[in-house]
């Protein structure tokens, strides 16, 4: 994902064009965001129909679909949440796989980045009840035959995570965070074997413990950062049982379920490091035999 503004810089030097699984889109798109609610779900639908895809506001183009500069968001009415609402409240089902970015470039305006996942269903646009999918550099509407073979994509079973992050300030300037990730299914299908990888800042003070039933996973990189990352999996050891997830229910991975706590923790002299860095937190959920998912939480949002 285009999560600096060097990235989407990058687009315009190297020319990009538009295609099945990118798009640009003027700033002055989003001026008046009511109106702009159609064009908005759907671009995002028909990227999720089809394989995924990005669309960027922020980006201006030539002949050919070519970013060739930057042509800012400047409506600040324009929010994430507003955004997330617009998509979730006008798709049906609610989509759920896309991610938002906003990359700031002051005095200038804004860069709207939104990553859409390849869905595992059909969504249907219900501002005007069409379905799309991307050809090309174009979203167009969906036949009836398409519309079906999308729909038969709902083989495997639907679970979303989320984390919870619970902040303590212990004694001597030690700032503790504590990490408990919720695993859903809401789909109709059991889901019999996952795998959810957590990507954890790394600070001097490091892990405030080794969890149990947690494998360490070591370092790993992404973008400009270096993580640490931690497994959990509903593969256990006897006498524990597997945890399977069946269809609605929810479980938290922490010591009611076996799982030691996972902790993020740094004292005042890992501080400052940790706020020029903003490190975010990273999850990889791996559900028999659905698409990885990958979801990331800002460092604004954890720490």
């Amino acid at each position: 994902m285009y999560r600096t503004l060097d990235k989407v810089r990058a687009l315009i030097d190297q020319a990009a064009a538009e295609d099945g699984r990118l798009d640009f889109k003027d700033g002055r798109a989003l001026d008046d965001i009511n109106d702009a609610r159609g064009e908005l779900v759907k671009d995002v639908t028909a990227f999720a129909n089809a394989g995924g895809g990005t669309i960027v506001y922020g980006l201006g183009e030539r002949q050919g679909c070519i970013a060739d500069r930057f042509a800012h968001v400047t409506n600040t009415r324009v929010t994430k949440d507003r955004l997330t609402e617009i998509i979730q409240s006008n798709t049906d089902p609610p989509l759920r796989g896309f991610r938002i970015e906003v990359l700031n470039d002051p005095p200038k305006g804004r860069i709207i980045v939104i990553e859409v996942d390849e869905g595992d269903t059909a969504y249907q646009n219900r501002i005007d009840k069409r379905f799309y999918h991307r050809i090309e550099a174009t979203s167009l509407p969906m036949q009836g035959f398409a519309i079906r073979d999308v729909m038969n994509r709902r083989t495997a079973a639907i679970v979303e995570v989320r984390l919870d992050v619970h902040r303590q300030l212990l004694p001597n300037d030690v700032h503790s965070y504590v990490l408990t990730p919720y695993l859903k299914n809401v789909g109709t299908r059991t889901a019999h074997y996952w795998i959810l990888n957590i990507d954890t800042p790394i600070t001097p003070r490091g892990l405030h413990q080794i969890p149990a039933l947690i494998m360490d996973r070591g370092q790993v990189d992404f973008d400009v950062w270096s993580l640490r990352r931690y497994e959990y999996s509903s593969d256990r050891p006897p006498p524990l049982s597997s945890l399977r997830l069946l269809p609605s229910e929810e479980k938290a991975l922490h010591t009611g379920a076996g799982f030691a706590q996972l902790n993020v923790v740094a004292d005042g002299h890992a501080l400052p490091d940790l706020l020029r860095k903003a490190p975010p937190i990273r999850m990889e959920l791996y559900v028999d035999d659905a698409r990885k998912q990958t979801t990331m939480i800002a460092f604004d949002s954890w720490f």
